[in-house]
């Protein structure tokens, strides 16, 4: 075998180009995934590994391996949950790319993807980065470039972007965010239909001789207990590099200089902190569950610049957002002084702060936003402030039993790690969705299932996955313009319901239709299983929302 080509030299190598260490873990790690593709074992990499220990470089260097050539994998697939950290990576992967080629020719091969950024939506490019939902959409035969053919039952270029992913080496991020763990009621049972089809996907891919990782910082033990146990049903052999104190004494070193301090404050002491810390020249990140909690602590603070970010900007403003925190040369300069945000900084966003304001949620969820904390290297201590639940700063999705057993955990602790979230998850469990499960796998192995059987499994399952129902809502002014995209926002299936029941106005093109008179077709919308499927039957793009702020974004005045 040719090593130059190979999978694991292809990351030490980089890492050696920039004068950089490469992690043990991940070298180990893809030194025995490539030996277990070579004797023709179907194998997953499981990377569990604290967050700033580097996994984004594993991407990199792929990137650069697959532009290459090399005789594993013709392109690289990142997937993640969400398109705010798609944007963000796939600015990161272009920026490190153009340092190793000067004439543009790397970066011009990169290509984000989603359904508010198409620029590679057959996957074709070397190197796409994309979220879950149009990655499981092209996966099983629901090609996003054709959707609207899918659901008219017409054919359909589905073999195109299943080829390429097939060709292709396949990193699932963020991994702990494709379930509904921590979420909802006080079910104790959470089936998924994003965490099915991401295993139904992994599944096919690993035997097929895929190679694909799987990495996360936080995944809870019950999460893992059923990755490994549906994958070893099909003798899928799991390859774990799960981080333990001792692993690396290269990053401990730097770790261990690091403290950082939980306290729990009452909602209205906000502010006052906010404008404290600012003083003593701290950067400050507040975040907070739900968008009408995160623009309401925004107006508060509005005489203190902050930055604002959350799901419910419009996609141009959402992008010029992600720009001013990706552009700078190092973190600190990408960092704002003061933000306000929702979950969408989590995961996968490079920036530090020195104070962490937050709403109380699951453990899982809090040990993601307190890595934003002390995050660049030579930060010392780190602040982080849980808001007791309250009006302004509410559970939102979250299970509330779950926030508030990490909350006390974490007081009486003074940590957050994997054991707090494993004690707070105990009792709870994870299922797939079994029925969903056959489904997507005779849809991969059968090869004559086409569009028609698709559209069939679409209408039934609501989507095949937890996000799949957004229903894209568009600013009355901007519908005869051109931009209407640009000042478009997603909206939940029961937002979007809650609108249209109210306004009664859906948008087709650049016009605007009005239902007031058109009652059938008002209560077909609103009785459907999915109004977004149903909206697309219906020739609809999206439905019409009164004027908001751009800047500030939708807020759903009842919230």
């Amino acid at each position: 075998m040719n090593d130059e080509g190979s999978i694991s030299s292809a990351y030490d190598d980089f890492c050696r180009s920039r004068n950089w260490f490469p992690r043990r873990l991940i070298s180990e790690g893809l030194k025995e995934l490539e030996m277990q593709l070579g004797n023709g074992k179907p194998v997953l990499l499981l990377l569990d590994l604290p967050t700033s220990y580097g996994k984004t470089t594993i991407t990199v260097s792929l990137a650069k391996r697959a532009i290459e050539g090399n005789s594993f994998f013709s392109r690289i697939i990142h997937v993640l949950p969400m398109r705010s950290i798609a944007d963000q990576l796939g600015k990161e992967v272009v920026s490190c790319l153009k340092q190793e080629n000067e004439n543009g020719e790397f970066e011009r091969k990169v290509a984000i993807q989603h359904l508010g950024l198409q620029e590679s939506p057959y996957f074709a490019k070397k190197v796409v980065i994309t979220t879950l939902d149009t990655f499981v959409l092209n996966f099983f035969k629901a090609p996003v470039k054709e959707f609207s053919r899918v659901l008219d039952e017409r054919g359909t270029h589905f073999d195109f972007p299943r080829a390429q992913i097939y060709s292709a080496f396949v990193i699932f991020d963020e991994f702990h965010l494709f379930s509904k763990l921590g979420t909802g009621t006080e079910d104790a049972k959470a089936v998924s239909k994003s965490l099915t089809s991401v295993l139904s996907a992994i599944k096919s891919l690993c035997l097929a001789g895929v190679p694909v990782i799987v990495m996360t910082a936080t995944m809870p033990s019950i999460m893992k207990k059923l990755l490994v146990k549906k994958l070893g049903e099909y003798g899928i052999t799991i390859i774990e590099k799960i981080y333990s104190k001792g692993d690396d004494q290269a990053f401990e070193e730097d770790r261990r200089s690091r403290t950082i301090n939980f306290h729990k404050i009452q909602r209205d002491t906000v502010p006052e902190l906010c404008e404290r810390f600012l003083r003593e020249g701290k950067k400050v990140l507040c975040t907070f569950n739900t968008v009408r909690d995160a623009v309401y602590c925004f107006n508060e603070l509005k005489h203190l610049d902050p930055f604002l970010i959350h799901g419910k900007l419009p996609e141009g403003i959402r992008k010029k957002r992600v720009d001013e925190i990706s552009s700078g040369e190092n973190m600190e300069e990408n960092t704002p002084n003061l933000a306000v945000t929702t979950q969408v900084v989590e995961s996968g966003v490079n920036l530090s702060f020195d104070v962490l304001i937050t709403a109380s949620c699951p453990a899982d969820r809090l040990m993601q936003r307190s890595g934003r904390v002390a995050r660049e290297k030579g930060a010392h201590l780190g602040e982080v402030y849980i808001v007791e639940d309250s009006k302004y700063a509410s559970f939102g999705p979250y299970n509330q039993s779950i926030c508030k057993k990490t909350l006390d955990l974490v007081i009486e602790k003074q940590q957050i790690n994997r054991d707090i979230i494993d004690e707070v998850y105990s009792g709870e469990s994870i299922e797939v969705d079994r029925s969903l499960w056959e489904v997507l796998s005779w849809l991969d192995n059968f090869v004559l299932l086409d569009s028609a059987n698709v559209d069939r499994a679409l209408e039934f399952y609501k989507g095949f996955t937890d996000s799949f129902g957004i229903v894209t809502g568009f600013m009355e002014s901007k519908v005869p313009s051109a931009e209407r995209r640009e000042f478009a926002v997603g909206l939940s299936e029961a937002e979007a319901k809650r609108v249209l029941k109210l306004r009664k106005k859906v948008v087709r093109e650049n016009e605007i239709i009005n239902l007031d008179k058109d009652e059938s077709c008002l209560r077909t919308l609103l009785g459907a299983p999915s109004l977004s499927l149903e909206l697309q039957l219906q020739g609809y793009e999206g439905i019409a929302l009164d004027e908001f702020d751009p800047e500030i974004g939708y807020v759903w005045l009842e919230d």
